[in-house]
């Protein structure tokens, strides 16, 4: 039976597709934790997004974002230091909204997230708000499969409980206590609450739906069955298990006692590490599966919103060693591009001033080429002497034909540049610095 389960789990259509989670953080030294959570659900070669959203005060403009965007980027660059796990990619984001849970949610679409993960606190200060209201509006709309998380130190879990009735929310959360089960080598319990209260029958086809799931979940070891009030049933058993996991549903069913206030019980009568899941729609979650069309901003608005988000200080690039790092990892090589007409004055300060720095000392770019247009002074013989390879762009691409100015230059330039990425550098600058 167990052979026989785990050759049914290799082939489980949900294998392999978390593939990319959003951690939304507000205080990135606390974010250890939640990292170590999204790897071990993270499917091999998966990526982490880490998210700071710079919130802007209503009455102004996005762009204001672009003061406080540089200091949220420095922070979460920060944490790659703190969690070198190679077979893990973090990409940190900043995006500036109104409203934290608007950037939110608009990054969780635009990134075409699997999973938002949802750090907690595990206490709300508003009587009307039980995670917080910007967890909350993520969960009444949310723009993906997502999870709330009071986190604890995953490290240690070996028993984690599944309680379950069936529903929109059972397969989620089975596959998210399986994957932490297989990465932590820890068990899965799964049990399940039947309600005195329950119409005949109610729930009953879901949960045999979820039954038939378990064959492909080997780290389920037991499977319990309780009759009666669900919270006690939770808080019996959560005391002998290490992590609860425990699904907040789609919307309020015919007796939604167990999908709501029984969460709430949980989280405020143990404090057991909780994760607390829910599906983007009242069916089966497909990881993946579009979440619905974001409301379109007005042009003004995007416009601002883009300024702020793509609004970069220079001493954000000053770590040369980080950044030849990153191109090496992504497996990338760098063109640099010199379009130049009769610029004899400063092309030979410029070459020198980028191979050396750039090139020969800290190797972050694989080749320098000048694209000239015909120049009439000692521009190419300057570039030539330096070791450079000059290309006339009235010679690239005849059959395209010739014109006169720099556009001309830098299209063609692509021809003949060999680089993943391709940058730039006008030729006139006078106090050229790498």
């Amino acid at each position: 039976m167990e052979a026989l389960k785990a050759f049914s789990r290799e082939n489980s259509p949900l294998m392999n597709l978390i593939r990319k989670i959003l951690i939304p953080l507000i205080d990135p030294i606390q974010a250890l934790p939640y990292l170590r959570l999204a790897s071990a659900l993270l499917a091999p070669e998966g990526k982490i997004l880490a998210l700071s959203v710079v919130r802007v005060p209503e009455e102004s403009s996005l762009s204001e974002g672009a003061e406080e965007a540089p200091s949220h980027r420095a922070a979460l660059d920060a944490l790659k230091d703190y969690f070198p796990d190679d077979r893990v990619e973090i990409k940190t984001l900043v995006r500036v909204s109104h409203r934290l849970s608007d950037g939110i949610a608009e990054t969780a679409r635009a990134e075409s997230c699997d999973l938002l993960l949802l750090p907690w606190k595990g206490y709300s200060f508003s009587e009307d708000s039980f995670f917080g209201g910007t967890i909350d509006r993520l969960l009444e709309q949310p723009p993906c499969n997502s999870m709330v998380v009071r986190a604890g130190d995953f490290a240690n879990y070996k028993r984690i409980l599944l309680p379950v009735r069936g529903g929109p929310y059972a397969e989620l959360a089975l596959e998210v206590a399986s994957r932490l089960a297989l990465s932590l080598e820890a068990e899965v319990t799964v049990l399940h609450c039947e309600q005195r209260f329950s119409a005949p029958g109610f729930g009953d086809r879901a949960y045999r739906s979820f039954l038939r799931r378990l064959q492909y979940h080997p780290d389920v070891k037991r499977l319990l069955t309780r009759h009666g009030d669900p919270n006690a049933a939770i808080i019996q058993e959560a005391q002998t298990h290490d992590l609860l996991i425990v699904g907040a549903g789609f919307k309020p069913e015919p007796t939604s006692y167990f999908l709501g206030p029984v969460v709430e019980h949980i989280a405020r009568k143990t404090e057991k590490p909780l994760l607390v899941v829910k599906t983007t729609s009242a069916k089966v979650a497909e990881f993946g599966e579009p979440a619905g069309e974001e409301k379109r901003r007005p042009l003004s608005e995007r416009v601002d919103k883009w300024f702020a988000e793509n609004s970069f200080h220079r001493k954000e690039f000053d770590d040369l060693k980080k950044l030849l790092d990153l191109k090496e990892k992504q497996g990338l090589t760098i063109s640099l591009g010199l379009p130049a007409l009769n610029e004899a004055e400063t092309v030979g300060n410029i070459i020198h001033t980028m191979k050396k720095s750039l090139l020969e000392e800290v190797p972050l770019l694989d080749e320098i080429v000048l694209i000239d247009s015909g120049s009439t002074d000692d521009t190419v013989k300057i570039a030539e002497g330096l070791g450079i390879p000059v290309y006339v762009h009235q010679q690239i691409l005849p059959q395209y034909g010739s014109f006169r100015g720099k556009g001309e230059a830098l299209w063609k330039s692509l021809y003949v540049l060999k680089g993943d990425l391709v940058v730039w550098i006008d030729t006139d600058i006078k106090n050229i610095h790498p």
